[in-house]
């Protein structure tokens, strides 16, 4: 915009747009010694002091109002004015004086401030007789810009739109509509100078006009988003914050102004982290934290109420302090609208009867913080709290994926800002858990993400010293160690061990590089412990190497057998066997030595003595047998040894259960003659409960009361052994084990595996877990590659002995475990949450694995390091996670197609591309016949 002001065309007088892009365009632009620039918003200043950075000895602002008036931001003006900049204020040039073509002086008058004009600002008068001179080599214009609209003789259609007096075009300002065959307009042509926020949502407006415009509907604009604000900081009412005490904002460590001066680099040089986190604590979270999840909003938006500025209640009420009787959930009672939801689901639902309702509700101690109420509040009374601080639900980024906390395999949906997830919710998609989460999947899992102690580069150890390297350096030197000891061929000098907290492809390649690469079947994974047997057994028995049904068919049985203590391993287990005994009606029968946190949920409580739950078991067998209350017909045609199930179990008489148990012989009696009588019962057993306290032996009592009782092969209940970390079974599919290829494929069988793994593969029982740490500890493993996890089940003393003396130990793991201390090499790779790939729950269900957020450092996905390693040592090579995957298949025949489209649909295993959704029950048919007892 022109000053129009004789002296304008003089040499030395530039605008200031002009000035500051060819600045930043890097072109040679000159500054004189004295520097004027006429205007008063962020284009005046920002030109004043990048004149001061070029060289310019007097940098003066000429203003035409006061400096209220001035439309900089107040921070830059002050910054200005620290370096030196001279500021005349209510001055407003009139005219430029020059010699010979060139500008020397500027003239302005000085002015008055009058009444408000159309800005809201005073106008500026001029005082009569004011006129000043001040010496200046250059000019620089920042008053404004206007669009520089065509005429009609360069374009016809200029004559058919409106144009205003600041010559921009007329439109409808909520669809950009001109009203003319289909001309749209925005940004600055339409409001005049504003910023590129503006422009890009007038571009969403028309964006949204043009499809209806196309389609033929009125041009009505989206429906406005309700809202309800209590004014701006000036006028919104004091008292709600009464009782909080002020505090002052941090502030930034700044360049010396001598310093700055002479150079671009940022003036502000940021926050220490004290101080972002005590700026972070003078929020006052006046906002609702639910105002995008807000289902009362969204009516209000659909019913089209107008927003409005309420800066005071309307109706006098008592306001209500928050209630903080949960270390999860906050309730503000404010905004409670006494649906009662919350109230519904957890009674309902949950079976816990957490929530005290009056007049608004109170989560109490029976809360297992399983988070449905915050789901299914449809206001923010409800609302998740992480270190004590409301977690607002605004748009965050989602990510659909897997909780790795147990082998339950629940699907989640993770809100994430950056590189952290804000809060988690349920996955109402999936079928088993039906968007119901656990404290640990929804408040706890995901914590070691964010810690301070996570691996974040390779290291290696040099003498006594782990000292970090690069990649490449890391890498090479293992496989020269390896390669070394290689050479010296030592016998079961070998081990690898995996992990269930590691995906299915790089499990699947530890094992691989194990076979392949160092000829070993000395291979186990940290965490399976028993679910490696009790799998074994299955397949040995059913032909089925993992649980035969679903989750979903336990509470669709007709009572529950349960053994030990189910919410500590696996708690939407508990919360479906809650259902079954509250809500359906239906027999819950709980055995335990200790207090269970179904114990008031069972409808017959065994308190049974410690240690004898075999007992209990293979007496309630006895009985069964005894009695002939089993289907005789059932079991001859379909059993093998029941003949020595009998003599077994004969030993476990009634007198001598009621000794070793506790439990009375009527009840013993009473119990059998249920469990025989009862259709469908669903035998549940967690074993981490069983591994405590008991021994493999109550598996197979499991096992066989629930076969002689006919409750295998139903589509209700079954039996379900519950492992306690979240990939046992896909460890299991992918190999990591001394006995089985991937698959199941037995050492004898290994040959139907040599068109991918050859024919020089080992074909002797390797070790397992606790014989390859034993004989570590003797000095026989001269390499072990570990998969690092907290799952080890030894002392730390017992595993560091062991650990230490390996004469060559790879550890590889996402955070430092007690195997890293003894390290000759560590290798941080991604967590589960921070990498692609598969994982598989105890149900056979597929999860895919999605990237929630970045890993730290330099750490790399976990399937991704082996393959490189595997390569280095002449094993096959893998550039992609979909070479891995494409491996499985053909190798884990019931693993069919690894396709995106199947894994996004959590197959249960065997499926295929032809059954994408795969194999949920195992009926009677299908599994070995005969069945054969666990004997």
């Amino acid at each position: 915009r022109k000053l129009g002001v004789e002296g304008e065309d003089l040499d030395g007088v530039i605008s200031g747009v002009t000035f500051l892009k060819d600045v930043a365009a890097g072109k040679d632009v000159k500054v004189a010694d004295r520097v004027a620039i006429i205007g008063g918003g962020n284009v005046a200043i920002d030109a004043a002091r990048t004149c001061l950075r070029m060289g310019a000895k007097e940098v003066t602002i000429v203003y035409r109002r006061s400096r209220k008036e001035m439309p900089a931001n107040p921070e830059e003006i002050d910054a200005a004015e620290h370096e030196g900049i001279k500021m005349h204020f209510l001055a407003a040039p009139v005219k430029l004086h020059g010699e010979n073509g060139k500008l020397k002086k500027l003239e302005f008058v000085r002015m008055e401030l009058g009444e408000p004009d159309a800005s809201g600002r005073r106008r500026p008068i001029p005082i009569e007789g004011s006129e000043t001179m001040i010496d200046v080599d250059q000019l620089i214009t920042a008053i404004g810009q206007f669009p520089d609209l065509l005429t009609p003789e360069e374009d016809k259609y200029m004559e058919k739109l409106g144009i205003t007096r600041w010559k921009t075009f007329e439109a409808d300002p909520d669809t950009m509509y001109t009203g003319k065959e289909g001309i749209f307009v925005g940004g600055d042509i339409y409001h005049g100078p504003l910023t590129v926020i503006t422009a890009l949502a007038d571009g969403r407006k028309a964006a949204y006009a043009i499809d209806k415009y196309f389609k033929g509907e009125d041009l009505k604009p989206p429906k406005e988003e309700f809202n309800i604000s209590r004014g701006s900081f000036e006028t919104i009412d004091k008292s709600i914050f009464e009782g909080i005490p002020k505090q002052e904002r941090q502030k930034m460590s700044e360049l010396e102004v001598a310093e700055r001066v002479k150079t671009f680099a940022e003036v502000e040089l940021g926050l220490t982290e004290e101080q972002a986190l005590e700026e972070a604590k003078r929020c006052l979270l006046c906002g609702c934290g639910a105002a995008y999840d807000c289902q009362f909003r969204k009516l209000l938006t659909e019913y089209e109420v107008e927003s409005r500025e309420q800066t005071k209640p309307r109706v006098d009420y008592n306001f209500l302090e928050e209630l903080n009787t949960s270390e999860f959930i906050v309730v503000d009672p404010n905004k409670c609208i006494r649906c009662q939801r919350c109230v519904t689901v957890c009674t309902y639902y949950e079976c816990v009867g957490a929530i005290d309702f009056t007049d608004w509700p109170t989560v109490n101690e029976k809360c297992i913080a399983c988070g449905l109420c915050l789901d299914i509040c449809p206001t923010g009374a409800l609302l998740e709290k992480i270190e004590g601080r409301v977690v607002d639900r605004i748009r965050w980024d989602e990510i659909r994926g897997v909780c790795t906390h147990c082998a339950c395999g629940c699907s989640l949906i993770f809100q994430t800002k950056g590189n952290r997830i804000m809060w988690v919710k349920g996955n109402d998609k999936d079928a088993f858990d039906r968007n119901y989460t656990c404290k640990q999947g929804r408040f706890r899992s995901f914590d070691y993400l964010w810690k301070k102690d996570r691996l974040e580069n390779p290291m290696i150890r040099k003498g006594k010293r782990l000292t970090k390297v690069e990649w490449d350096a890391a890498l090479d030197w293992i496989v020269e160690n390896l390669q070394k000891i290689q050479e010296k061929r030592v016998k079961d000098g070998f081990a690898v061990i995996g992990s269930t907290a590691f995906s299915n492809e790089a499990n699947y390649l530890l094992q691989r590089f194990a076979r392949n690469v160092l000829e070993t079947n000395n291979i186990d994974a940290v965490g399976l412990n028993s679910y490696s047997d009790v799998v074994d057994m299955l397949g040995e028995s059913l032909g089925v190497y993992g649980m035969p049904q679903p989750l979903s068919s336990l509470e669709e049985a007709a009572a529950a057998f349960v053994v030990g203590d189910v919410e500590e391993c696996a708690p939407i287990v508990a919360t479906a066997l809650r259902r079954l005994s509250n809500h359906h009606g239906k027999e819950l029968i709980l055995a335990n030595h200790k207090d269970d946190s179904l114990k008031q949920y069972a409808d017959r409580l065994l308190n049974i003595k410690k240690g004898k739950a075999v007992d209990l078991v293979n007496g309630l067998t006895s009985i069964i047998l005894s009695e002939e209350l089993y289907d005789t017909s059932f079991l001859e045609k379909n059993t093998t040894g029941l003949d020595k199930l009998k003599k077994e179990v004969a030993k476990f008489t009634i007198e001598t259960v009621e000794k070793e148990t506790g439990v009375s012989a009527d009840v013993l009696v009473d119990i059998a003659r249920l469990l025989a009588k009862v259709p469908d019962v669903s035998f549940v057993l967690p074993l981490d409960y069983m591994e405590k306290f008991e021994n493999i032996s109550l598996w197979k009592a499991v096992f066989n009361l629930a076969l002689v009782t006919g409750n295998i092969g139903q589509k209700a209940g079954g039996i379900f052994p519950l492992p306690a970390y979240a990939n046992s079974q896909g460890a299991l599919d992918m190999g990591l084990s001394p006995k089985y290829y991937p698959g199941y494929v037995t050492l004898s069988q290994v040959d139907t595996l040599k068109d991918v793994y050859g024919s020089s593969v080992p074909k002797k029982t390797g070790l397992r877990l606790d014989k390859i740490l034993e004989n570590a500890k003797k000095g026989k493993i001269k390499a072990l590659y570990v998969f690092g996890s907290p799952y080890f089940t030894q002392t730390i003393k017992e595993l560091s002995t062991a650990l230490k003396k390996v004469d060559f130990l790879i550890v590889q793991s996402p955070f430092p475990t007690h195997a890293s201390k003894a390290a000759s090499a560590i290798l941080p790779c991604s967590a589960l949450l921070e990498e692609s790939g598969t994982i598989t729950s105890m149900e056979r269900r597929l999860s895919k694995l999605n990237i929630a957020c970045a890993s730290p450092g330099k750490a790399r996905p976990d399937w991704e390091i082996v393959a490189e390693i595997m390569a280095k040592m002449g094993g096959p090579k893998y550039e992609t996670l979909e070479d891995v995957q494409s491996e499985i298949s053909k190798v884990v025949n019931f693993y069919g197609s690894m396709d995106p489209d199947i894994l996004e649909g959590k197959p249960y295993w065997p499926f295929s591309s032809k059954d994408k959704a795969g194999k949920a029950y195992f009926e009677l048919k299908d599994f070995n016949k005969p069945i054969s007892f666990l004997l």
